[in-house]
């Protein structure tokens, strides 16, 4: 076999591994996503036999902050405050939900001033919220200090909330039914096949005959295939550049060649939030093959 045949078969290898990577990751995901929606779903269902006021709902789906804002039920001016509090940024506000509650009152009792009740407790829903008591020709009437407790799940596909109040008259905590909307915002997941345009600068090395040569040029890459966001893969990559040999040789070529793998260094909300990484083969005019080690940033 011949050092070009070798190299040759070596590329295809080197594909055939990409394309593999990508199925692997996403039928990977898919599997997880799904296991832990199962076991989600699973712990909601015993919360909700454990607690008789529970309430599980499931999320409403919108693409984005704006399109959950726009809702018929939704008070912006009350959302839009709470988003400017947060010190993330509105992008990356992902659940919007409101509880809602009524606590009922007693009813109403009327009794002769002069056959006043000993003690009267006052409730509202199963909270004691205050007493009227008398004793000796005198009234008294003290109302109790009252806490709640919101306990809250949130899920892709469904949530549940569970509301306790408790008030000083005798400190124990009592379910109270509630009603929650929840609005899950998932933007657009990437497309795992959408073509950009990005350029960079590719450093190269390889040889013709043995004679070892390196270069450096301009990049035109056009990732197509994204496994993940922050993963490319087979991406073709044109390079032209300068090229220099250890036995004297120098001039300039061209190259065509495919990053295997490219990942993205760079982090969002940072400087740098897209700078390519790519590894990969090429060959060029002068005759000769090269690994390529490129950076590139998209248009």
């Amino acid at each position: 076999m011949t050092a070009r045949g070798g190299i040759g078969i070596g590329v295809l290898a080197l594909a055939l591994a990409g394309v593999s990577y990508t199925v692997g990751v996403s039928a990977g995901r898919s599997r997880t996503t799904a296991e832990k929606d199962a076991e989600f779903e699973g712990v909601l269902e015993q919360l909700a036999s454990d607690h008789k006021e529970i309430e599980v709902t499931k999320n409403n789906q919108v693409a984005s902050l704006q399109a959950a804002l726009s809702a018929k039920d939704v008070e912006i001016g009350t959302l839009a405050a709470l988003v400017t509090k947060l010190k993330d940024r509105p992008a990356e506000v992902r659940y919007l939900t409101r509880v809602e509650t009524v606590l009922g009152a007693s009813p109403m009792v009327t009794v002769p001033v002069d056959v006043l009740p000993d003690e009267h407790l006052f409730v509202a829903g199963p909270l004691t919220v205050a007493r009227f008591a008398s004793q000796g020709g005198e009234a008294t009437f003290e109302t109790y200090d009252q806490r709640f407790v919101l306990d809250a799940a949130l899920g892709d596909t469904s949530s549940a909330f569970l509301l306790r109040g408790a008030t000083s008259f005798d400190d124990q905590l009592h379910e109270i039914p509630v009603e929650v909307t929840t609005t899950r915002i998932t933007p657009d997941p990437p497309k795992l096949l959408k073509v950009h345009l990005a350029l960079g600068a590719t450093v190269f090395g390889g040889a013709v005959g043995q004679a070892p040569r390196v270069g450096v040029g301009a990049s035109l890459t056009l990732p197509w295939m994204h496994p993940t966001p922050r993963v490319d893969v087979l991406t073709p990559r044109a390079t032209v550049g300068a090229v220099a040999s250890l036995d004297g040789v120098a001039g300039f070529t061209f190259r065509g060649g495919l990053d295997v793998v490219s990942y993205n260094l760079g982090r969002e909300g940072s400087i740098v939030s897209d700078l390519w990484l790519g590894v990969g083969p090429s060959y060029g005019t002068d005759g000769s093959w090269s690994v390529d080690v490129g950076l590139t940033t998209r248009l």
